[in-house]
């Protein structure tokens, strides 16, 4: 009795195109799918600082920056989302925020040009151009040690009117701070722009990045599909 035999035409082909997905094929696919999230979660990421955070410039959410996985090793595979500027983690988690010197400089609701009380609601603006703290210039306690807190203050807002600068530091006993004068000598007004009282403000926790974290795992499954269909595409194509 004679013996079957049996040929399977490919066999061949089809291992070696089983070897190159698993050896280059996965692993370049994870490699995209890894950049591709981390880059994810940086896109959302700066979304979330624009709509959660008081931006002037962009210059905070482009430190936003992101490391590559650079090899093909799974095992060792990571890319690293990450942010330059150390006031971005104290946000994240919240905390307290110390004066580099004697105290803070707090602009208020007026230095923003919003109405008094607003800042309470969380509503603060940007503090206006001509009211940026750089742009004040140096201010001093007026009439020395010798004088009384109340002539202090009276010499100050009078320095203020007769220089046009119409700026006094002033200090009001619990209230210290940045002023402007408004009015004239015999009844001026004034109206704080910064608060000068304290020496450390608490910092509200803003999760912007656990916020886009989330966003960017949510797109992992469709990220990862993609990525491997195009590297199976590819492989497919190099053994045609």
């Amino acid at each position: 009795m004679s013996g079957a035999v049996v040929t399977l035409v490919g066999v061949e082909r089809m291992q070696a195109e089983l070897e190159t997905i698993a050896k280059r094929s996965v692993p370049f696919a994870a490699r995209e799918t890894v950049n591709s999230l981390a880059f994810a979660g940086r896109a959302a990421w700066q979304d979330e600082m624009r709509s959660g955070l008081t931006l002037r410039n962009r210059f905070t959410e482009r430190r936003a920056l992101v490391e590559r996985a650079r090899g093909l090793r799974m095992s060792s595979m990571e890319a690293t989302l990450g942010h330059t500027e150390p006031y971005m983690a104290l946000l994240e988690r919240g905390g307290t925020e110390r004066a580099k010197k004697r105290v803070r400089a707090i602009p208020t609701e007026s230095a923003a040009g919003q109405a008094k009380g607003s800042l309470k609601a969380g509503r603060k603006r940007l503090v206006r151009a001509a009211s940026l703290l750089s742009r004040l210039g140096s201010l001093r306690v007026q009439g020395g040690k010798s004088r009384s807190r109340k002539a202090q203050n009276a010499r100050a807002i009078g320095v203020a009117i007769r220089s046009g600068r119409r700026l006094a530091l002033l200090d009001l006993g619990r209230r210290r701070g940045i002023y402007r004068v408004m009015g004239g000598k015999r009844r001026p007004k004034i109206v704080k722009l910064y608060d000068l009282s304290r020496r450390s403000t608490p910092v509200p926790r803003t999760p912007t990045l656990e916020r886009a974290l989330a966003r960017a795992l949510a797109q992992a499954p469709s990220i990862a599909a993609a990525a491997l269909e195009r590297q199976l595409t590819r492989a497919r194509g190099a053994g045609q």
